[in-house]
Order: C-alpha cells, then structure tokens, then sequence
C-alpha cells in the first residue's frame, strides 16, 4: 500500500473517530435524568409570539398544540402578514373553534425595510407584549409542541444563570423524496452542532423579559434577519449561558423537493454566517467533512489509471467503510432524538430497505451540497424568503429589495413546506 493510500485511510479513521466522541457525548445528554418541572406557584407568565406569512401545510394544528400548554398562565400573539394572507382565515377559524381567551390575533402594522418582514413582525410582538409576561418565547409555523414545552422553558430558565433555552427540530419526513431525505440528513448533523456552538433555534427559545429589554433584542431586529442566531452574543454579554434542553426536541414531518431543501439548508447556513461568532469553525466543519467524504472516492479513479491497484483498492475500501460508519454515528444521533419522542408517543417513520439503500447514496450528496450552501453563503448578498427578496449589505443592514404579497387561496400543497 502506497504512502498516500495509507495517509488517505488514517485521515478517515481519524475524522471518524473524532466524529464518533462527539456523537457519543451530545446523545449522552438526552440519557440523564429528565429535569424536576417547576410547579404551578412558581412559574412566570409567558408570552408566546408566532409570525405568519403563507399557509403552512400543519400551520392549523400547531396553532391547536401552542393553545393545549399544561400551562397555568400564558399569552399567544399571532401576527399574519396582512388580511389577504392565507393564514389570516386559518388562525381565526382555529381561535373561534377553540374559543381562546389568550389569544390576541394583529396583522403587521410597519413594514420595515430595513429588516426581515419576519424581523419586523417580531418587534411588534415584543412591543405589543402585556407587561404581566415576564417570560418570552417564540413560535415557528411548522412546528407542532408538547404539552410541557412551555413548562420545561420555565424549568430552565428558574437557573438565574441562565439566559436562554436551546432545543433543535427533529425531521420525520415519511416519503422517499431526495429534499426529505436530504433535509434531515444535514439536520441530523446540523443538530449535535448547533449543541456544540450553542446556536438557538427560534421553536426551543425562550428568555427573560428583562434580558430581552437589556440584550435589545427589539432594536437589533429592526436591522437584522432573524431573533434566533444572535441571541447566542447577546446572552453572552450579559454574563449568563445557554442551556440546552434535550426535551425541547420537535418533531417535523413536511416534506420538501431537492431544490427547496437546498435553499433551506443554504438559510439557515447564511443566518450563521450573519450572526454566529462560531462562523469561521462550522465552514471549516462543512468542507473538511465534504473533502474527506468525497475526496477517496475521487481519489480511486486516478490510482487506477496510474495502475497503483492495491492502493486503489485501500482507498476504496476506507471510503465504504468511512461511508457505513457515517451511517453509524447517524443512528447515534438519531436514538438520542428518537428516544425523546418515542416518550411521548410520537409515531416514527417505518424502516425499510429502499429508504435505507436511499440514505446511502444521499450521506454524500448532502455533505457536497452542505459544503456547497457554506461556500456560497460567504459571497452571498442576496437571499430570498418566503416571495421576499433581501439585500444582505451586512448583518445589521438590509434592505427589502422586492416583494410577492401572498393572497387568499395560496396554500400549501399537501404536506410540502412553505
């Protein structure tokens, strides 16, 4: 075996041991005790805001789960883009249906433009918030939450040190579509990352009032993206942590085309590359684990050519093995998640081999497309969301650019993500 065939299988086993310690220990969190809830006499009134822009394929029953919290005392600000919005009948359908007293349902009064439509919905929710709610979280529209997911964001937050909760979404998708699969091959990774850095996740996120008025969150908004990414800097300058909660774990189960996972996945690595002081160490994740994923299997070609058999035949051999044991730290991770939602009945998707043999050849397509979205994100100056396009001049400038109003009858196919 050639020199550079020995070189190539030490750096794999090496990635994937290193790989493999630091699946161990994020999956080792979700094994501990779970945490004592705070009782009734002891927990703060929560605010709870969700903006909505489009008809989210759940967007009916995860307005139906925020309103059925084992909550003793807790206020839901529902901002919609505007009348004509489809979601504006679904949540006023809901509130009636359920007859809600906490809720309060507003359409966006000020259209920034020099933020996210989503960032200036936001600022009116903290703005319109009753001065009684002393906790703050907030609420995505896919996103459908426990009974206990307000009582285990109190839980955390009883810890003076602590500033603000983590938690990450978990993919469910049921299909065998290429985005689906994609999607929640790069969570799945994305997840034990966003533990390491300590990266927030606007469904898992809550935080003191108080914190919010001292961080200026309010402010910020009104020039940035998003409330989520930031909110790791500002908690860190007020001295306090981050704390992850394990059982902050939500399930997602909408599916999604390959060009629309990829936009996903290009999002969320933008809003890091924005607002993350870790930026620098996940682009270097990103590429080195798409180099060392695809580089052997490019490597075998050329070996062969050059008639270096034997060390064409390690190589190769290295990259399966590298290939099947990425598929063993995905099931590391995925116990961890799934046990979670296993405790409280959450139904999980069937195995089988088609899906199996699928998730082989998707691993190194969304560890390229992974490197790819990171790539792209440090040139990247402009972004779409949701029918809006955004001019990124900096974190802390953007510019509105141009707007699709979305109006009465856009809804969402099926099961398909906005």
């Amino acid at each position: 075996m050639s020199g550079l065939a020995i070189a190539v299988v030490a750096v794999l086993g090496v990635s994937w041991v290193l790989q493999l310690l630091l699946a161990l220990v994020y999956s080792s969190v979700f094994f501990r005790a779970d945490p004592v809830l705070v009782t009734d006499d002891r927990l703060a009134k929560f605010g709870i805001g969700i903006p909505l822009r489009g008809a989210d394929p759940n967007l009916a029953v995860a307005i139906r789960s925020l309103l059925d919290q084992d909550y003793p005392d807790f206020e839901l600000y529902i901002i919609v883009d505007s009348r004509e919005d489809p979601a504006w009948n679904i949540v006023n359908e809901m509130v009636r249906e359920l007859g809600a007293e906490n809720v309060h349902v507003a359409t966006l009064k000020e259209r920034r433009t020099t933020c996210s439509l989503y960032a200036s919905t936001l600022v009116q929710y903290l703005e319109d918030l009753d001065e009684s709610c002393q906790l703050v979280a907030f609420a995505d529209a896919d996103m459908i939450v426990p009974r206990d997911w307000l009582r285990q964001m109190a839980t955390a937050l009883a810890d003076p040190q602590v500033g603000a909760t983590l938690g990450n979404r978990w993919y469910l998708p049921t299909s065998s579509r290429w985005g689906s699969l994609v999607r929640r091959l790069w969570n799945a990774g994305a997840v034990v990352l966003m533990w390491a850095f300590e990266i927030p996740w606007t469904g898992a996120l809550s935080m003191r009032r108080s914190d919010v008025h001292r961080v200026g969150l309010a402010e910020k908004l009104k020039r940035g993206m998003t409330e989520d990414v930031p909110v790791k800097s500002a908690i860190s300058e007020l001295g306090l942590k981050m704390k992850f909660v394990p059982q902050l774990t939500i399930p997602n189960r909408e599916e999604t085309d390959l060009a629309n996972g990829y936009e996903f996945i290009e999002r969320q690595m933008l809003w890091a590359r924005l607002y993350h002081p870790c930026w620098s160490a996940i682009i270097l994740h990103a590429v080195g684990t798409a180099t060392v994923m695809i580089g052997p299997f490019l490597l075998v070609p050329f070996l062969l050519a050059a008639g270096a058999t034997a060390a064409a035949a390690w190589v190769g051999c290295g990259a399966l093995a590298y290939l099947f044991g990425m598929t063993l730290l995905l099931g590391i991770v995925s116990s961890a998640n799934r046990r979670v939602l296993k405790a409280r009945g959450e139904p999980m998707p069937p195995f089988s081999a088609l899906r199996i043999a699928r998730q082989l050849l998707a691993i190194p397509l969304t560890q390229v497309l992974y490197a790819l979205a990171a790539v792209r994100c440090i040139f990247k100056r402009e972004v779409q969301w949701r029918g809006i396009t955004y001019r990124l001049n900096g974190p802390w400038d953007i510019q509105v650019c141009e707007e699709r109003p979305t109006v009465a009858g856009e809804l969402s196919d099926e099961n398909i993500s906005l």
